[in-house]
């Protein structure tokens, strides 16, 4: 492992371990909430710390897309890094690559839970909605394929996080405006060339956004 590598993952750590233990909890909770109705757990019920594990994965995954290359930009280190005596190519893989394996290690933590929740009480256990967690793992294949473009543009890690947000968010919403006639409301009928529509735009964001983010790097002096 490199020191460049070992550096990455030092940054990526503090939100990718709160990320990595929310992601392991909530199949766990979401199970015990459909199992033991309006249980509680250390004061709190189970369907607060189900959301609360739920905006932790959400919001470490952003952070964790954030940090790559924001941390270099607050600290001023951007330019250091740029003069290494390397491909810029490689500079890139070396901040991407620890970042796509910290973002598939929560679909295993997220399967781990899964798992633990099965053992624990049973495979017909309720844990979560499939349609869900696609639409949710789909949102942070965009985080991950456009952040590095939004951080490096606003040269901020609250815009890193923030703007891949807003991006998708008009883009779920100016697909479903048109596919829906301008009225927002999508007969039964519709909603599978919908489905349909928003996976090829997002399909689509994320390769736009990943060739813009490695194009806004290359070009950085």
């Amino acid at each position: 492992m490199t020191v460049r590598v070992k550096k990455e993952i030092r940054v990526l750590l503090p939100p990718w371990s709160v990320a990595m233990v929310a992601a392991l909890l909530f199949p766990v909770v979401l199970t015990l909430t459909g199992r033991l109705h309006r249980q509680y757990i250390g004061g709190l019920p189970l369907e607060w710390l189900q959301a609360l594990a739920g905006i932790s994965i959400f919001v470490g995954g952003l952070a964790m897309a954030a940090v790559s290359f924001g941390v270099e930009i607050q600290h001023r280190t951007i330019g250091l890094l740029l003069v290494q005596p390397m491909e810029r190519s490689r500079l890139w893989w070396s901040k991407m690559l620890p970042l796509v394996g910290a973002y598939l290690s929560l679909g295993l933590a997220f399967g781990a839970g899964q798992l633990l929740a099965n053992l624990a009480w049973g495979s017909s256990s309720r844990s979560w909605d499939a349609s869900g967690v696609i639409v949710f793992a789909v949102f942070l294949a965009g985080v991950l394929c456009s952040s590095a473009y939004w951080t490096l543009q606003s040269r901020s890690i609250i815009g890193g996080m923030v703007l891949p947000l807003a991006a998708q968010a008009i883009l779920a919403f100016a697909i479903t405006y048109f596919a829906s006639g301008t009225t927002m409301e999508v007969p039964e009928e519709l909603q599978p060339k919908l489905n349909l529509a928003l996976g090829v735009g997002a399909f689509a964001y994320c390769v736009l956004f990943a060739y813009l983010g490695w194009w806004k790097f290359s070009r950085l002096e």
